[in-house]
């Protein structure tokens, strides 16, 4: 989706990126696909809305059991941007080249 040039972080006029509907919408039928496939296409899950909300805090409509694994993936994509600008820019990109 970056590379069609969309703003995967994205308001809207309530200040919800995809990722906040996502997980407000989320239920049994749709599961978590539609959070990873947001994440693995690097959308932001520290973007608050209007209400100073993470996608983490807003309220979900559906119960559904893919909920802590929703959190968690969310929770660990947001302690790997962390540590990356803890580690700045240069030894990002040290570690970026031993990748590959």
């Amino acid at each position: 989706m970056k590379d069609l040039g969309i703003d995967l972080n994205s308001q809207d006029a309530d200040g919800n990126t995809a990722l906040h509907v996502t997980m407000m919408l989320c239920n049994a039928y749709e599961g978590i696909e539609g959070i990873r496939n947001l994440l693995d296409a690097g959308v932001d899950p520290t973007v608050r809305n209007g209400e100073n909300k993470l996608p983490t805090e807003v309220g979900f409509t559906w119960l559904w059991d893919d909920r802590p694994e929703a959190l968690m993936l969310m929770e660990s994509v947001i302690t790997k941007k962390n540590l990356l600008n803890e580690l700045g820019e240069s030894q990002q990109q040290s570690i970026m080249r031993r990748k590959m």
